[in-house]
């Protein structure tokens, strides 16, 4: 709930001290890009770890639960292929769809701007999944209460003060995450300290373990993927229709 309202104040804002239309528009379809493109297969692939990690927790096998979490970050660094050629394409994409030439140039710029913040966002979806099976849900729920008002803040003074438009939107986003990787580390620090499972579980490492058993993990995260991209497409599907109406209507 939090990352969508992160985007919709890139419009609130972007509607209210711009008197472009088109960019607007442009930046109503960079969201559903991000959403449709990214967020909805991250968040489908990455769903195993409520079924594997809550798991492993559950039987106190707390490496397990970080071997089940470094599985779905090797996933999500592979995503970020086509993501980035979708990302960096995206202009052509929209024109491709018929879309208006202003919108598309609007919507591709913003989302190469906006790429480094895209990569965070996925990497951070898999954590709130990961302390939601540990039943640590509120780690993040601490961590994002300074999210919105990091966001207003930054969008103030990017977009009405140093009028950066697309580009300080971009950039509120791009800090905020990087802000929040700084704090997550520094809160998950806090309570290690005083929790076994947290301080067993949770920890970045690549190795042979890592993809052991691969293929039945790809399997459920397939599963996962499917489930949540059809639900969540049919939903962006009506931006993409309202791309063809008239910017101006």
């Amino acid at each position: 709930v939090i990352s969508e309202m992160q985007l919709e104040l890139n419009l609130i804002f972007i509607g209210n001290y711009s008197e472009d239309t088109f960019m607007l528009a442009g930046v109503g379809m960079a969201n559903m890009i991000i959403n449709v493109g990214c967020m909805s297969i991250v968040y489908g692939m990455t769903s195993v770890l409520e079924t594997l990690v809550s798991q492993a927790h559950g039987s106190k096998q707390y490496y397990m639960c970080g071997v089940f979490f470094n599985k779905a970050l090797v996933l999500i660094f592979a995503l970020f292929v086509p993501v980035t050629l979708l990302m960096c394409n995206a202009e052509q994409l929209l024109l491709l769809l018929g879309q208006d030439p202003a919108v598309s140039l609007y919507a591709g710029r913003l989302l190469r701007y906006q790429l480094p913040g895209i990569y965070m966002q996925a990497i951070d979806e898999a954590l709130a999944l990961f302390f939601t099976a540990l039943e640590k849900n509120y780690i993040m729920l601490i961590i994002d209460s300074f999210r919105i008002p990091m966001h207003l803040a930054l969008l103030y003074i990017f977009v009405v003060k140093l009028d950066w438009e697309i580009f300080g939107c971009a950039m509120a986003v791009n800090l905020v995450y990087f802000m929040k990787f700084v704090m997550t580390k520094f809160v998950v620090d806090y309570y290690k300290k005083t929790m076994v499972d947290l301080r067993e579980s949770f920890f970045f490492r690549i190795d042979e373990e890592t993809f052991k058993e691969y293929r039945a993990f790809l399997k459920l995260a397939t599963a996962g993927l499917l489930l949540s991209c059809l639900e969540w497409w049919i939903g962006e599907a009506m931006t993409l229709m309202g791309g063809y109406i008239d910017v101006d209507s």
